[in-house]
């Protein structure tokens, strides 16, 4: 077989899988770092080449007529479907995650309903048919119910168009819409163009669109702790600030050096990615946590109402009588400012003139 026999399908398919092995070998460095974004990202790489794996398979086993082979390709087809949904079910959760640091459970049913109901008609039309059937003779019947995977698979895109309208001005947003458009508009060429396979084909390139954004954030990532960093301060406080109020309380651990010097780096350097871990646990989606130097830290809050300031403030307080009454051989000694900082351009000018002349003082 030469490669102008191959269908388009086939090319298509193979196109993904191999983008997607060189995506998932070219990133194995960031599924070390084991966050939920990584992940999501890789389970999404996965999931691309199961389905595309399927499709060539099927496409080729489709016209030997034999019953192994069209249960081969019934579930192929189930699989393909299937994946409609949840693929940009991932993408789903993945912005939201990436945006809100975590998925309110209040909003868990409204994303996991419509991929149930689709579920559920795959496994029923296993044994009528609903979505489609496959002859014996090998041809394919699609029912009026198999608009409901792609549909489905859009109304979950358009989520994230929305998610990003809402919070554009969100500390962790990320610049999403143009990916969703793309996929958005390769699913509608693959539906009413016959592109085959195009949608598996967006879908992977806009996977390494993803990618190359977050490597590109990874000079305002802190190369200890995983967090923000000082010139990502710098860029929210300069820019989006001046659209949206955002409150920060600075947080010294002032035993630090001391700590550092007794137990060593690698100790030190544990509890202080835990106590991190515990304090971005209490902020939640209200904002992010930023290590601004090597033993201070921001909390910037997408709100500044001093009520939910002053609340946060008491749990990080709380948070940390806890922590230390857990590691009896050390006491980890923090400064959680009182004054709130209620940033603007001007003020933030301000706030880290007065940090730079303290940090000279000190030296």
């Amino acid at each position: 077989m030469t490669i102008t026999s191959l269908s388009p399908l086939t090319i298509n398919n193979s196109f993904v899988i191999i983008l997607m092995i060189f995506t998932i070998l070219a990133t194995n460095w960031r599924r070390a770092r084991k966050n939920t974004e990584d992940f999501l990202l890789f389970l999404i790489c996965i999931n691309l080449i199961s389905t595309c794996a399927f499709n060539i398979i099927g496409t080729h086993l489709i016209g030997l007529h034999s019953e192994l082979a069209l249960k081969v390709v019934f579930f192929s087809k189930s699989f393909e479907y299937f994946e409609y949904m949840f693929i940009p079910f991932l993408l789903l959760i993945f912005c939201q995650n990436f945006s809100k640091g975590e998925i309110n459970s209040i909003k868990w049913p409204t994303y996991l309903t419509p991929l149930l109901v689709g579920i559920v008609s795959l496994i029923y039309n296993i044994f009528s048919p609903l979505a489609f059937n496959i002859s014996k003779a090998g041809t394919l019947t699609k029912y009026s119910f198999y608009h409901y995977y792609l549909t489905i698979g859009f109304i979950y895109l358009i989520f994230i168009l929305l998610l990003y309208l809402r919070d554009k001005n969100n500390l962790r947003a990320l610049n999403f819409p143009l990916f969703s458009i793309m996929i958005i508009l390769g699913g509608l060429a693959q539906y009413f163009l016959k592109f085959d396979a195009f949608f598996w084909c967006i879908i992977a390139i806009t996977i390494v669109g993803i990618f190359s954004q977050l490597q590109n954030q990874m000079i305002y990532r802190d190369e200890v702790t995983a967090l923000f960093n000082r010139d990502y301060f710098a860029r929210v406080i300069q820019g989006r600030t001046k659209q949206k109020a955002v409150t920060g309380i600075v947080i010294d651990v002032t035993n630090y050096y001391q700590i550092y010097k007794h137990l060593g780096g690698a100790k030190s350097i544990e509890i202080l990615v835990t106590i991190t871990d515990a304090i971005k646990g209490l902020i939640g989606s209200r904002g992010i946590l930023i290590r601004y130097s090597d033993n201070r830290f921001i909390i910037l809050i997408n709100s500044q109402d001093d009520k939910t300031v002053t609340n946060l403030r008491k749990l990080i307080i709380y948070r940390l009588e806890q922590f230390n009454n857990d590691f009896d051989k050390i006491t980890l000694k923090l400064n959680i400012s009182r004054p709130i900082y209620h940033f603007n351009k001007v003020s933030c000018t301000r706030f880290q003139n007065d940090w730079e002349h303290e940090e000279k003082a000190k030296a």
